[in-house]
């Protein structure tokens, strides 16, 4: 598949959050960017390690309904928008490498973000195959709490320590809540993380996509509303320490 950037084109997706219905344009898209870009500057300036903005070509509705099929797996509307009109696949990453460079209490266990790539359709089939071994060998019982929260999901995004972050497709593939899967007890296991993919990828962009992991991503979680944090005094003064 080939690298470039991806062209903006008129066709929507669709996300939301409460009730307020989100369109996911070319503005939302350049917000993506803007974000993106502007953590990697952040680091740079820091001295930190930065790998490059990577975006995938858009795939063909034929190419990801092939996935679909191959994989008998449900995928929400939105994201199959996005991966057909913007782009397959995104990837960057920052890392700081240095502990003196850690940002102070309460983000202090934050050390890196991007993820490698945030999303990528070439990788669900990888996806798959580790949700689908963490189904088989430990979480089979869909009548045990714990275990239930794994059922009915489609992962998407594979964690360096064995989690997934995926959709929660048990509405079927509108309205897909994008949620944490813990392997390993951990708090945020089942937790929301975006009321879709579109509000996911706007909420962890705006933060500079810190984590994967479970304990880099919670201090922006918010319990109240079961959703990563947009704004009020954790957000900014993250950012401002970005920034500085």
């Amino acid at each position: 598949m080939h690298r470039s950037v991806a062209h903006f084109a008129p066709e929507a997706g669709v996300g939301r959050v409460g009730q307020k219905k989100i369109i996911m344009d070319a503005k939302i898209w350049e917000t993506w960017l803007n974000d993106w870009k502007w953590v990697q500057s952040c680091m740079k300036r820091k001295k930190c390690e930065v790998h490059d903005l990577v975006l995938e070509d858009p795939m063909s509705s034929s190419a990801i309904q092939s996935i679909k099929n191959k994989l008998s797996i449900v995928l929400p509307a939105e994201f199959v928008r996005v991966v057909t009109t913007f782009a397959s696949g995104v990837s960057f990453l920052w890392y700081i490498e240095d502990d003196e460079k850690r940002p102070p209490a309460p983000y202090s266990d934050i050390f890196s973000g991007g993820a490698d790539a945030l999303w990528d359709a070439e990788r669900l089939v990888a996806c798959k195959e580790t949700y689908d071994g963490w189904i088989k060998e430990c979480f089979s019982d869909p009548s045990d709490p714990y275990d239930k929260v794994w059922h009915d999901k489609t992962p998407f995004l594979e964690v360096p320590n064995g989690d997934l972050i995926a959709f929660d497709v048990t509405a079927g593939d509108r309205n897909c809540p994008v949620v944490y899967l813990s392997h390993d007890d951990g708090e945020l296991h089942g937790s929301r993380l975006g009321a879709d993919f579109v509000d996911f990828v706007s909420r962890w962009s705006h933060l500079g996509c810190p984590g994967p992991e479970e304990w880099q991503i919670q201090p922006f979680h918010d319990s109240s509303t079961d959703n990563l944090l947009k704004s009020g005094p954790l957000v900014e003064n993250w950012r401002k320490w970005l920034a500085d």
